[in-house]
């Protein structure tokens, strides 16, 4: 790591401790700028295993070309679209789900957190 890399690091961690909330601790103290795959890449260009990858990626992996296509394709569509307006792929994924699950399934209600589901 140059001296740059090494200044530009502390210079972001410094602003991360002063402008973020320090809820959760933050196992290493790397600064990720993108990832690809099982991997991220530092703002200092080193490329580590993600192990502690979110639920976002775990399955999948960093930018999965797919997912990544799947994403820009909605968002030329619609980026947002509030839960009191109906929505296309809503109704066709909640139809796909009652064909293929076990059982009578005619009412699906999709959420963004267990504290969503809980008050659905």
């Amino acid at each position: 790591m140059t001296t740059n890399q090494t200044s530009n690091l502390k210079e972001l961690l410094a602003k991360d401790e002063n402008y973020l909330a320090n809820a959760l601790y933050r196992v290493f103290h790397v600064v990720a700028e993108r990832g690809e795959g099982p991997y991220i890449y530092t703002t200092d260009g080193v490329k580590y295993l993600d192990l502690t990858c979110g639920i976002g990626v775990t399955q999948l992996g960093h930018c999965h070309p797919e997912v990544t296509k799947a994403a820009k394709d909605q968002i030329d569509k619609l980026m947002h679209i509030s839960c009191v307006t109906h929505h296309t792929e809503n109704i066709k994924l909640a139809e796909k789900l009652a064909s293929i699950l076990p059982g009578d399934i005619n009412n699906t209600f999709f959420c963004n957190s267990g504290a969503e589901a809980v008050d659905g």
